[in-house]
């Protein structure tokens, strides 16, 4: 057999990121990892005209689960011990499934990045695979064992010879803008990564339309190395956060890097260089911008979608960030609870409930949407004397509740809007969300051609919540409020499609909070961490 070397066409990566969108759509959660391999993955390397696609998942030997990538048209053409190799019928795309950590997803890998970085090695390399094309070959295995000598040789030396710097600078002009915004998409493709609508990025990134610039500033900066962009952070001030804890605290977010330790560490100094400059004494982070915006590190539960402002990363940003030498502040965690199953609750709080309404006559009523920004005024009543002394807490201002007033009018709900009172006073809010990420991920970050479709539908998609705010004022708790509160989400979810979700975050140290989502039958499915650096 011969082998035909083509020189390097554009067209390559184009076609990888239609195969990894028809691969993640055949698979959705069961494809953990998706990459783009072999020499089509190279930029300026001659290669077999085959596209070479990398999946991981949590177990390549499990045949049925792949029965989706033959229904999209793929062939199954290789089954070894956790090795599975798929191809078009056209033979021009292979798709390599392995397990997660497999050396030889490894090996692709990092042969992919030595290639990338190191000129010399890309030139040797496609030196050797034309003059073997020139000869004739038993099989396609004779051929890869004749390049394993110099492959081995490439493998064995520093990732990059000699190693490009990376450069970071503040975001500036719109260009840079939109690289920002876009580099999710790249990094956490065929991840369970749910990717934002790039309008709503734009305007929540704009001083002018953003609230929070109403008492805070903030730098963008990108990260580039040899003019690709590999990573973005911010650093922001927060002077009502500090002018409430009389402190000097800086925080960073919009935390995005390839996995490398040279980049985090170019970032962090860079927001950290920002911070020191206005006077800060330390750095906390990651969050975009504030606390009640999407926060931490994901440390626990990679393998789950995110929920509405939930952030997603892969394990690495962990290990990158603590090999830079951030300290955790404060876990955050998220609690699982299937609210349709009464027998996972305790006894205890319907009798609690109970109580609240008999003896101290607690009624529980629906927020209006007509009223929603007037019942937003209570809620900052009670959110600001509840939550006063959390870590990380910070007073909502007029222009807070303005914006937050607009962002839940596009989730309103009324079923799970909820206001508790006494006597015509409101002394209790549970704000529970309908998870439009499940929107989101069919929209795929666009409202063209067809995502505003998709949002006008969302009523028919989404089938989970997310309580995002569930307060008493202090005077209350002993009423058993709450549990009139909780009680009431079993029965919305006895009512309506929504059965389930994830209530959080709540901070490792509300020790009341933790042990009331126990009593509800709920467990810990998602840990976020924040981190901090003291100057």
């Amino acid at each position: 057999m011969r082998i035909t070397i083509a020189d390097y066409d554009p067209a390559w990566p184009e076609r990888y990121e239609r195969e990894r969108e028809r691969i993640a759509a055949a698979l959705g959660h069961g494809a953990l990892r998706i990459e783009h391999i072999g020499s089509t993955s190279v930029p300026g390397l001659a290669a077999k005209p085959i596209v070479d696609v990398l999946v991981t998942v949590p177990d390549p030997e499990d045949d049925p689960a792949f029965a989706p990538l033959v229904e999209a048209g793929y062939e199954l053409r290789v089954v070894e011990p956790g090795h599975r190799m798929f191809r078009t019928p056209a033979v021009d795309v292979h798709v390599h499934v392995w397990a997660v950590g497999d050396p030889e997803v490894v090996r692709y890998l990092a042969f992919r990045e030595r290639l990338r970085a190191n000129a010399d090695d890309r030139a040797a390399y496609e030196r050797l695979k034309r003059k073997l094309a020139k000869r004739e070959w038993e099989t396609m295995d004779h051929y890869a064992k004749a390049k394993s000598d110099l492959i081995e040789a490439i493998l064995a030396k520093p990732l990059r010879s000699p190693p490009v710097a990376v450069d970071v600078r503040p975001v500036k002009g719109f260009a840079d803008l939109r690289a920002f915004v876009a580099l999710p998409f790249r990094l956490h493709a065929g991840t369970v990564w749910v990717p934002p609508l790039k309008l709503e990025r734009y305007l929540f990134l704009s001083r002018r339309m953003n609230a929070y610039f109403k008492h805070g500033e903030a730098q963008y900066f990108l990260a580039r190395r040899d003019g690709r962009v590999v990573g973005r952070i911010t650093a922001q001030v927060d002077r009502a956060f500090n002018e409430f804890h009389d402190s000097r605290w800086g925080m960073f977010g919009f935390l995005e890097f390839e996995n490398d330790q040279e980049i985090a560490d170019a970032l962090l100094a860079a927001a950290e260089a920002w911070l020191r400059e206005r006077g800060c004494d330390r750095m906390v982070g990651p969050m975009d911008f504030a606390m009640n915006d999407e926060a931490g590190v994901l440390i626990e539960g990679f393998e789950l979608e995110p929920m509405i402002k939930q952030p997603w990363h892969p394990p690495h940003y962990q290990e990158r960030c603590e090999a830079a030498g951030l300290e955790k502040a404060m876990d955050l965690f998220m609690w699982h609870l299937h609210i349709s199953d009464r027998e996972n609750m305790l006894p205890i709080l319907p009798e609690f409930a109970e109580r609240a309404r008999t003896k101290h006559g607690i009624t529980i009523r629906k927020m209006s949407r007509l009223h929603l920004r007037r019942e937003l005024d209570d809620f900052a009543t009670i959110y600001n004397e509840a939550w006063s002394k959390n870590w990380g807490f910070v007073p909502y201002s007029k222009e807070d509740l303005d914006a937050y007033a607009m962002e839940l009018q596009l989730v309103y709900d009324r079923d799970w809007f909820m206001v508790a009172e006494e006597a015509g006073k409101t002394v209790a809010i549970a704000i529970t969300v309908p998870d439009v990420n499940q929107v989101l991920k069919k929209m795929r970050g666009r409202l063209l051609p067809l995502g505003w479709f998709h949002f006008l539908n969302k009523g028919r998609v989404i089938d989970r919540v997310r309580v995002g705010f569930l307060g008493v004022l202090p005077a209350y708790q002993h009423t058993g409020v709450a549990a009139a509160l909780y009680v009431e989400h079993f029965d919305m979810a006895e009512q309506t499609r929504r059965k389930g979700g994830e209530m959080g975050w709540i901070l490792e140290t509300n020790h009341s909070m933790n042990r009331a989502m126990e009593a509800m039958g709920g467990r810990i499915v998602k840990r976020y961490r924040v981190y901090e650096r003291v100057f």
